[in-house]
Parts: structure tokens; C-alpha cells; sequence
């Protein structure tokens, strides 16, 4: 009996050392990422998702695997919309 228990044990540790191993790069990574806007010429207007939220050049924590629509404006220039 104890014989096959031994490789059930194994098994065991095994599969809880990759589910372990799998979400740690999760972890580590964080929900959100710093992404950096610019512009040329600088002072445009930042909206994200139709809300103002600074003038380039401006760094903005956004939440990762989400979908954003990134506006910028400014006077005198057209307005340049873009998806990440």
C-alpha cells in the first residue's frame, strides 16, 4: 500500500509546482502598467476613454488587458485618436 502512494505524492507535488510557478509571473507583472503619452508639439491634450487626464508629456497608470481609447487634442491641430 505504501508503495503506491509514492507516486501519487509525487504527482502531486509536481502539479502543485506548476500551478504555483504558472501564476507567479501574475504576481510579479501587477493589474496595472505606466504608460508614458508625448506629443508633437508638446502641451496636447490627453483623454482617455472621453476623460481629460493631463497634458503631454504625462505618465498614466492604466489596468493591463484592458481596451483604452487615447485622444489627444490640442488647439490649431487635429485631434488624433488611438486604441490600446
Amino acid at each position: 500500500m505504501i508503495k503506491k502512494s509514492k507516486p501519487f505524492i509525487i504527482i502531486f507535488i509536481f502539479l502543485v509546482m506548476v500551478l504555483f510557478l504558472t501564476n507567479c509571473a501574475t504576481v510579479f507583472r501587477g493589474t496595472t502598467t505606466d504608460v508614458n503619452f508625448r506629443s508633437d508639439p508638446t502641451g496636447a491634450e490627453v483623454y482617455v476613454n472621453g476623460n481629460e487626464r493631463g497634458n503631454t508629456p504625462v505618465e498614466l497608470k492604466l489596468e493591463s488587458k484592458k481596451i483604452y481609447h487615447i485622444e489627444f487634442k490640442k488647439e490649431g491641430y487635429e485631434s488624433k485618436t488611438y486604441t490600446i
